[in-house]
């Protein structure tokens, strides 16, 4: 579900000039200290919405949205992209292109999968 929000942001703020890309991730990365616990509320939130019964309809239509606004991305726009907080999250760069950011979710995944299989321990990126 992340991937639907970062695609259209992306798409969004791919019309704004550069200076506001870094601006706009300079104000993000200085809000640091309150997306940490909204994240973490938001993800707890989820869990307790998101069950067995009702994911996978839910699942289905995301990822039959995001296959069809992958399909109308163009051969040009997989390496447009936008600058990023790097405090949000160790897997985000500093600038990301769309291409990567379509692959943000599997590597999001095994990086989580990473901590929870070494028992809690903190794992940074390499």
């Amino acid at each position: 579900m992340i991937l639907r929000r970062l695609e259209t942001c992306v798409r969004s703020h791919l019309q704004k000039p550069s200076g506001f890309h870094r601006l706009f991730a300079g104000l993000l990365n200085a809000f640091t200290w309150l997306f940490n616990p909204v994240n973490a509320a938001g993800t707890r939130g989820g869990a307790k919405i998101y069950r067995r019964n009702n994911i996978e309809p839910k699942f289905d239509r995301v990822i039959d949205s995001l296959l069809k606004k992958l399909a109308s991305v163009k051969e040009n726009e997989w390496q447009l992209g936008m600058y990023y907080p790097t405090k949000w999250d160790p897997l985000f760069s500093q600038f990301m292109t769309l291409e990567k950011l379509c692959r943000y979710p599997v590597n999001h995944f095994n990086f989580h999968l990473k901590q929870i299989s070494s028992g809690g321990e903190r794992i940074h990126k390499n």
